[in-house]
């Protein structure tokens, strides 16, 4: 059916936006939060294709000799799942980074652009896009 065609050929990656960065080794589970972009859209296609939802693990960079090495992220996906590509909705980035649930907003527009490239490289290495990333960003 189409339905199983679709479920096989789109995988729907939604990362909450956690102000807990790289402080947890549990599994980082894929749900609905806020209401920004299209008002149920996530809930609409998760109900109609339940089989794009995956569980992401994050893998945490290692310290070796009291040095903090990066993930390869050139390696096999820790989730068992290649993607060819990533498609980045800013907005969904930018406004948690901007106005955090947890703790005070930044202090400059250079922190908040920090925690938008933490969170960006954060997504990426979880997904590990082997073709093609697009990120939209809407005024």
């Amino acid at each position: 059916t189409l339905s199983d065609q679709c479920d096989e050929q789109l995988h729907l990656i939604w990362i909450p936006y956690s102000s807990q960065r790289f402080q947890t080794h549990r599994p980082f589970r894929l749900t609905e939060t806020g209401t920004m972009g299209v008002p149920a859209l996530f809930r609409w296609l998760s109900q109609k294709y339940p089989k794009i939802i995956s569980p992401v693990i994050e893998e945490q960079p290692r310290e070796i000799e009291g040095e903090e090495v990066p993930i390869d992220t050139r390696g096999p996906n820790p989730n068992g799942e290649e993607f060819d590509n990533l498609y980045l909705d800013m907005n969904g980035i930018v406004h948690p980074c901007s106005h955090p649930e947890e703790g005070p907003p930044p202090a400059t527009e250079e922190e908040m652009m920090l925690a938008v490239f933490e969170y960006t490289e954060r997504v990426v290495k979880m997904v590990r896009p082997r073709k093609l990333m697009m990120i939209a960003v809407g005024m």
